[in-house]
């Protein structure tokens, strides 16, 4: 489907072309067609050879990628593919620029466009197929260009443009016979509607291709994809027919097996299962298929079920589970014994062990999604199942005192006993020479290997075996065993849809327990529902009609009303709707006095409903906007937060109250800040002016230029001090003490003028 670049040879033939030969065809070449084929043959050796086996092996890795031919998606670029494709647009893109002439250019730009298709890159491969169809107008690229074009398109998702393109190129490779690439059109083609999910249009083009076709391999995938479409649209007959075609043509190993194990299952289905046993086990004794004999034996097994052989099915699965413990298709035989134990045997207990283990083993896609099913299901059913039994359990002890005790000292008993026998054997053991387990026969072994799988659990050391006394009061326990009957019998009403066992924990519950229940409406519920499926509805009518007239604050009422044709309850009428809506037309209309204050009673008169914190913002909202009262919205939203913290409507308004409190405090901050710095001016001011008035306590000597009194003097607590103004005066520094204010130290020099005051 890919062609080779038409310029090229590959590697090994190139090997074998002697050096001689190939000098004398350049030779004659040159001689006729002069410069011409000179530029090609410098350019082939020089470039276009090695770029061209590049591009060979990348794509040639990439298609062995592709294990389905119709899958919906490009295959990762494997290996070192990538990096080839990066040397091929560098050299492609040195072809161009320095070799335009050559006749290489249309399969450089093919390369280039590949290349970047296969990176993802579809908008420049797009570009690049273009330019061929545009600028290469003669070469015999065209129609592979106008194929990759289209694919581009839809690569793009631009379906409008590549899917009528596609089936045009595809009509044209048809007319032309070019079978490569019709094949690959109709690939892309069927690629698409199998990705919009049509599949009708796709089976049409896969049976379209298969009859124009002369390729037995791609149509023996074309019919085998279509086999599985109509498997999948529940269509078995024409399926089976599919896979049959498959095997008139030439297959890989693969597509050949699995089209006669889905034929054979296809029998199975139109219920031929003789004759699908049969194929299963003639496949069985080929030798060729012995890597696929676990897919062989688990059909088998699902065959010999489906024969009405469930006995024969089980001991088969047992056999092969042991010898498949490893194989992708362990899980589905685990699955196949746990449904066998369900859907026959009815051992829930032992489908419930198989179906976890089944999660523990390799798996197929198909069986993993069903065990995940089945183990969820069954550990709720076990779950509730030993809920169940310790609850009746606890409540005959509560009931029935002295059966607790009773069986406490038969349980302590027991394990006294039980204890001394393991020691006993424990020490004939010790005393047993190495190898008498060899001399035992098979019966001894398997009876000594089946007890060491069930040991006998022992009280593990410290703790007490002894019964647990109930502590629960008998109501108490009535109510969860109520609660465990209803859920054990929905679970087998719905799930496992085995409706004697359903009505057996219905019933149960009726019998065992009087009326006034708090789950009492939705056990009636459930057995008239099991009644109605049983076709009683004389009785399930009954149970619905009682239910209806009783139990009027139940919910479950309306699901019996839709039973019988009465009327449902409204339990979500809230009357603080209906005036919500009345406020606002006030609101809407202009009446904002009026709308704030039926809106603010909805909220005092029915804080508990929805519409309570809507009022509320709505309410914050018009003294915020319309009455322009900020301090009052604030106050409305921080009632809203308060009240309902988790509404939208208080995380809406919550960034703006904090906003809102963040810049009070500001602006508060700021006033008394201001206040301060007034109160400081005011304390400053007085201080100076006492100065100016003030009528010193000691009279100031004067002192001549450059005279010292005696240290001491008029000064016998050293409170005058001298200062010497370098230079021209004498200063005398004094305390004074002015008025009530502190003491001040005043300078003054020789003049007695005062020079400045010191706090």
């Amino acid at each position: 489907m890919n062609r080779a670049p038409r310029h090229c040879k590959t590697g090994s033939d190139m090997n074998k072309i002697k050096i001689p030969l190939l000098a004398a065809a350049f030779a004659a070449l040159f001689s006729l067609s002069g410069c011409t084929v000179w530029y090609d043959f410098t350019t082939y050796f020089n470039l276009y050879y090695n770029v061209s086996l590049d591009f060979e092996q990348a794509e040639a890795q990439i298609i062995e990628q592709r294990k389905d031919l119709f899958s919906l998606t490009e295959p990762a670029l494997p290996g070192n593919s990538n990096q080839l494709m990066n040397k091929v647009i560098e050299k492609c893109s040195k072809l161009l620029q320095f070799n335009s002439e050559s006749s290489f250019v249309d399969d450089a730009l093919m390369m280039l466009g590949k290349s970047f298709f296969y990176q993802k890159n579809y908008l420049k491969s797009l570009r690049k197929f273009q330019e061929i169809i545009a600028t290469q107008k003669e070469s015999g690229l065209i129609l592979e260009a106008r194929l990759w074009e289209a694919k581009s398109e839809i690569a793009l998702r631009n379906y409008s443009t590549g899917v009528p393109m596609l089936e045009e190129v595809i009509q044209e490779a048809y007319a032309a016979k070019e079978e490569d690439l019709m094949i690959e059109g109709y690939v892309s083609l069927i690629r698409y509607y199998l990705q919009e999910e049509d599949d009708q249009r796709a089976i049409r083009f896969l049976l379209e291709l298969v009859g124009r076709s002369d390729n037995s391999q791609v149509n023996s995938l074309a019919m085998y994809k279509v086999g599985e479409l109509y498997l999948k649209n529940n269509d078995p007959r024409l399926a089976g027919d599919a896979f049959e075609r498959v095997l008139t043509y030439t297959s890989d190993y693969e597509t050949e097996f699995n089209a006669l194990v889905k034929r054979s299952r296809v029998k199975r289905e139109l219920g031929e299962t003789q004759q699908a046993l049969s194929d299963f086990r003639s496949l069985r004794s080929e030798a060729k298929y012995s890597d696929k004999y676990d897919v062989i034996d688990l059909e088998i097994g699902i065959s010999l079920n489906a024969a009405g052989r469930p006995d024969a099915a089980l001991e088969h699965f047992y056999f092969i589970d042991t010898s498949y413990a490893s194989s992708v298709n362990a899980a589905g035989i685990k699955y196949e014994i746990a449904s066998l134990y369900e859907e026959v045997y009815k051992n829930y207990d032992s489908a419930s062990v198989y179906y976890q283990k089944g999660l523990t083993v390799p798996s197929t896609a198909d069986y993993l999604e069903k065990l995940r099913f089945k183990a969820q299901l069954f550990t709720k059913y076990t779950s509730l199942t030993t809920l169940l039994n310790g609850y009746k359990r606890d409540l005959t002890y509560t009931l029935d005192p002295a059966k607790y005790s009773a069986d406490s000292a038969a349980i302590a008993d027991t394990q006294q006993v039980l204890q001394s026998e393991t020691a006993r054997v424990q020490q004939e053991e010790e005393k047993q020479p190495a190898g008498r387990n060899r001399e035992r026969d098979f019966e001894e072994e398997e009876e000594e290997i089946t007890k060491k799988e069930e040991p006998v659990p022992a009280a593990a050391p410290g703790k007490s075996s002894a019964l647990q006394k109930p502590t629960l009061t008998a109501d108490s326990l009535s109510s969860m065993i109520i609660k465990a009957s209803l859920d054990l019998g929905n679970l087998f009403f719905t799930e496992f849809e085995i409706n004697d066992s359903a009505f057996y924990h219905y019933n149960y519950i009726t019998e065992n327990f009087k009326s006034g229940y708090a789950l009492e409406p939705k056990v009636l519920f459930a057995l008239g529902s099991f009644y109605l499926s049983e076709d009683d509805t004389a009785r399930a009518d009954s149970l619905f009609n009682y239910i209806y007239d009783n139990f009027k604050t139940d919910r479950i009422v309306n699901a019996a009303a839709d039973k019988i044709g009465k009327p449902t309850i409204d339990f979500d009428f809230d009357p603080a709707k209906q005036l919500f809506i009345e406020a606002e037309k006030k609101m809407l209309s202009g009446d904002v006095t009026n709308s704030y204050n039926d809106f603010y009673n909805i909220f005092i008169n029915h804080p508990s409903s929805p519409f309570a914190s809507k009022s509320l913002y709505t309410c914050g909202f018009l003294l915020e906007n319309d009455l322009r009262l900020g301090d009052s919205a604030v106050s409305v939203y921080d009632t809203l937060v308060k009240y309902y913290p988790s509404s939208q409507y208080a995380s809406a308004v919550t960034p703006k109250v904090s906003f809102y409190r963040s810049e009070k405090l500001r602006i508060e901050a700021n006033r008394k800040d201001s206040l301060m710095r007034i109160e400081m001016e005011k304390t400053r001011k007085a201080k100076e002016d006492s100065l100016k008035n003030a009528q010193p306590q000691q009279i100031i000597e004067e002192q001549k230029p450059g005279e010292e009194k005696p240290e001491g003097e008029d000064n016998p607590e050293g409170e005058e001090k001298k200062a010497e103004e370098p230079g021209r005066y004498s200063l005398v520094i004094r305390k004074l003490q002015i008025d009530n204010y502190n003491s001040f130290y005043i300078v003054i020099d020789h003049r007695y003028r005062l020079v400045s005051g010191i706090a």
